[in-house]
């Protein structure tokens, strides 16, 4: 399996989140599961990707954990999936800018627009998402 984490600024529920994360890789929504729990997923399935949900602190206050299955081949690139994603839910999302500094993220407004931020640092130490300032954008 491949993947990649995301955040959101919204809590919302699993449901919700399956039909937009559908949409947004075209795929049908049994295709997909969403739960908070890797151990609620049954051994025997058919799925191709899994989204598993855990609840955060700070200004990003869900943490999405994509998983997909080798052979799914329609995979975008994490950045596009979240551009699409905060547009269709209307929200802010947080994803690794794959840079050295553990610091720095990219955040996707709901107009898709991108921006590399600095994460406050002190709030990390307290597993808190918050945005300190823009690097730049991207």
């Amino acid at each position: 399996m491949s993947g990649f984490d995301l955040l959101i600024d919204q809590k919302l529920e699993a449901n919700k989140l399956q039909k937009a994360i559908s949409q947004v890789l075209e795929v049908e929504p049994e295709n997909i599961l969403v739960c908070n729990e890797v151990s609620d997923v049954p051994l025997a399935t058919s799925i191709s990707s899994l989204v598993v949900l855990a609840e955060v602190l700070g200004e990003f206050v869900l943490l999405l954990a994509f998983y997909f299955k080798e052979s799914y081949v329609g995979i975008d690139s994490p950045i596009e999936i979240a551009k699409r994603l905060s547009t269709k839910l209307e929200c802010q999302c947080l994803i690794s800018d794959d840079e050295i500094n553990p610091y720095t993220m990219l955040r996707v407004d709901i107009e898709a627009h991108v921006q590399q931020v600095a994460l406050s640092v002190a709030s990390l130490q307290e597993d808190k998402y918050v945005v300190e300032y823009v690097v730049r954008d991207v």
